[in-house]
């Protein structure tokens, strides 16, 4: 399951990103933000942790928004905030390929100007924590 595909898939359904799995179009990636189009959205694990007990899963997302102007790069970063944060008790991706059971996503910063792209253009930044269930042997469900 990946975390970055099931935040993609949903996003893309709530009509704030357009993802396209096979890269060729979109303005939303599971990867790193490629030269094109200005209006562009990253959506990557960085690491997380898990619960030794019970079968919770905390994997972290960063999402990444470029654009021509601060002010949209902004606005999409902070339309997916308010998508993401405080999200609870969802099924991401039902029945799909990367489904997953989440139990809170919370954000750990707000959107943040984190400077621009090697061609001038801003980007924006907002760090996420997912608790989710996981998959395990050893951990109680």
């Amino acid at each position: 399951m990946s975390s970055p595909v099931a935040v993609a898939r949903l996003l893309n359904s709530l009509g704030i990103v357009t993802y396209d799995e096979a890269g060729a179009s979109g303005d939303c990636f599971t990867g790193p933000l490629p030269p094109e189009p200005d209006l562009a959205v990253s959506i990557r694990q960085y690491g997380g942790s898990g619960d030794i007990k019970f079968a919770q899963d905390m994997p972290r997302i960063q999402v990444r928004v470029r654009a021509a102007t601060s002010g949209e790069a902004l606005a999409k970063a902070t339309e997916i905030y308010n998508a993401l944060h405080a999200l609870s008790y969802t099924v991401l991706n039902p029945g799909g390929d990367a489904e997953a059971y989440l139990i809170e996503c919370r954000a750990l910063d707000l959107p943040g100007d984190i400077g621009a792209d090697e061609n001038g253009r801003p980007e924006f930044s907002t760090n996420y924590e997912i608790t989710q269930i996981g998959n395990s042997t050893y951990r109680e469900a």
